[in-house]
């Protein structure tokens, strides 16, 4: 990445009377003020304190403003009265601008895939399995055995992983009883973030091997 910074001067102001210590021109020091910008890919990005110099016309070196006591006023004045270029924070701006899209994106996906879950709660079949969390950080499942009503019936995965839950969802890893969640429940652990998926598995042809397609 390429990156620096340059000095910009924002404003200036002629100081007749004043002699140059350097040469000795007189009538020719002016007042500026002066701002470092940074730059990121050469786009300015961020534009720094504003700092009172007195330059010479003449050989060009500049000094501090306090090498002048008698116009200390005048430049803190200055400097005051002197604004920022607000294109000199354009690089901020940008970055600033990026991150609050993925942070968009992020919020927008995780808002759609929370009404995609919600809806696959509320029409959730035999044959699906339910994804969660549990408190050490790992994921199990639980085979869905049949749903009545706002009750359902599901049959516990006796394993749990911390890769893909595909490894576990084996029916020789569920348990041979059944419990239940109702379907509140479940809202509430996709609302706490513990259910993260529901999806149609193959292990219902376990259960069902007359729905084997012939």
């Amino acid at each position: 990445m390429v990156y620096g910074h340059y000095y910009k001067t924002l404003k200036r102001k002629d100081l007749p009377g004043e002699t140059c210590p350097g040469c000795g021109a007189k009538n020719n020091m002016r007042l500026e003020i002066v701002s470092k910008v940074s730059h990121i890919m050469f786009i300015p990005s961020w534009s720094g304190a504003k700092i009172p110099l007195v330059s010479c016309g003449v050989c060009e070196k500049k000094y501090y403003a306090s090498v002048f006591p008698n116009i200390a006023e005048e430049a803190e004045n200055l400097r005051k009265s002197t604004n920022r270029r607000f294109y000199h924070f354009i690089g901020t701006f940008l970055i600033l601008a990026f991150f609050m899209s993925i942070a968009i994106l992020i919020f927008s996906d995780s808002r759609d895939r929370q009404e995609s879950l919600l809806t696959k709660i509320e029409k959730i079949t035999e044959g699906q399995v339910i994804v969660y969390k549990l408190d050490n950080g790992e994921k199990t499942c639980m085979y869905v055995d049949g749903v009545r009503g706002d009750t359902v019936l599901v049959r516990e995965n006796r394993l749990s992983t911390n890769k893909n839950v595909s490894y576990i969802d084996e029916p020789e890893n569920y348990t041979h009883g059944q419990t239940f969640y109702t379907k509140v429940q479940l809202r509430k652990m996709l609302k706490d973030e513990i259910l993260t998926k529901i999806y149609l598995s193959t292990t219902y042809y376990y259960y069902n091997p007359d729905s084997i397609p012939r």
